[in-house]
């Protein structure tokens, strides 16, 4: 293994770990609240199994692609103050 690998992996991790703390909570019914500012696929990523509802904060900017990912699962986007 290279270190650009290695790299590449210290990267990834980091950036999931970011986006685990991020996510204020998921309930056992689908529900995902976040308090990110930009939601955008990679946000996203690995969350999308089981979800029903998106819950993001009021000025939260969610990518056009987001959106329509969203509308393909039937998974709603709601708007919410933090």
């Amino acid at each position: 293994m290279s270190n650009i690998d290695i790299e590449y992996i210290i990267r990834e991790v980091i950036r999931r770990l970011t986006a685990m703390a991020n996510e204020t909570s998921r309930d056992d019914g689908g529900t995902v609240k976040l308090t990110e500012r930009l939601v955008t696929m990679a946000t996203l990523d690995g969350r999308l199994a089981n979800m029903k509802r998106l819950i993001v904060v009021k000025k939260a900017v969610v990518t056009p692609l987001v959106k329509d990912e969203l509308r393909n699962r039937k998974i709603s986007l709601e708007y919410a103050d933090q």
